[in-house]
Parts: structure tokens; sequence; C-alpha cells
């Protein structure tokens, strides 16, 4: 089974920006969704009881502390961005907004830059 490239780990003003962009009080995350997805992504909720912004910050730097890798917060992006995750939505819950979308896309595109970037280990 093949190993997967580690992602160096984001600096906290990344990790913030991240947080924030995802957990927007409008166009974000809701705190369930935030929770089902932190279980699936296997990092843990640290802080379950602060605003969701700073939840997510929270759990990020968590794992990144613990693991030394970033690998786990892109995960989370890539789970939280897929469609597939609203199709059994309540009809008042609402994708995210474009702009919403379009930052986030653009910072899955940053990280696989930086994935690729990365320095390989000869197999």
């Amino acid at each position: 089974m093949a190993q997967m490239e580690r992602i160096k780990p984001f600096d906290a003003q990344h990790l913030q920006s991240i947080a924030k962009i995802l957990a927007d009080t409008v166009d974000g995350l809701m705190g369930s969704q935030i929770e089902y997805l932190l279980a699936d992504a296997k990092i843990p909720d640290v802080s379950p009881s602060m605003t969701k912004w700073k939840r997510l910050f929270n759990a990020f730097v968590s794992i990144q502390n613990d693991k030394k890798i970033g690998n786990y917060v892109v995960m989370f992006i890539n789970r939280a961005m897929q469609p597939v995750q609203y199709t059994k939505a309540p009809r008042n819950v609402q994708l995210p907004s474009r702009p919403t979308q379009r930052r986030a896309r653009i910072f899955r595109h940053a990280c696989w830059r930086r994935w690729k970037s990365a320095p390989r280990r000869p197999r």
C-alpha cells in the first residue's frame, strides 16, 4: 500500500484563515457538520464549546502539534467541500456560497502545489 506524502504543517495565520472561512457565520459549516467532519477526519474536537472558527482552529493546531504534518487539515478541507456532504441536508441548509467555495478551491490548489513541491524520499 502506498504511503501518503507528508505535507508540512501550516502556520497559525493560515490555520486561522482556513478556520474563519470554513466556519463563517453566514456561509460556513454548522456546528453539527464541524463535529461530524472532525470525527470523520480523525481530528480531536478539543474545544467543542467555543465559537465555530476557534473550535476548528484549536482542532487544527492540536492535530498538527501531535502529528507534525498538515495532512489532516487538507483532508478536512477536502471532505468539507465534497458536494455529497450536502445531499441529505434539510432544505434550509445551503451549500457554502460561491465566494466561500472559490476561496476553498484556491486554498486547496495551494495545498496541492505545496504537496507537489515537497521533497520526496527515494523509494
